[in-house]
């Protein structure tokens, strides 16, 4: 998939804590900066993060959270 700087995107944030607790969470941004693999991402707050291209959704695409919902057989909200 082909990204652009200046588009918006969002991310899966992963943070396991222990031995027995994930977290995940939903980010979003806009690309500032593209370098290989990588892209920087300026997040609402203001501060940027620097994430792989990999793990990075379009605005309006199905987030991971929600693909692994569907793999896990969920039945997520329908579109509104």
């Amino acid at each position: 998939m082909e990204f652009a700087v200046g588009e918006r995107v969002s991310w899966t944030h992963c943070l396991v804590r222990g031995r027995v607790t994930m977290e995940m969470s939903l980010r979003s941004g806009v690309i500032v900066a593209l370098s290989g693999r990588v892209a920087k991402i300026k997040k609402s707050s203001g501060r940027t993060e620097v994430v792989a291209i990999a793990r990075l959704r379009k605005e309006g695409q199905k987030s991971q959270i929600q693909e692994v919902l569907e793999i896990m057989g969920g039945n997520p909200a329908p579109p509104q």
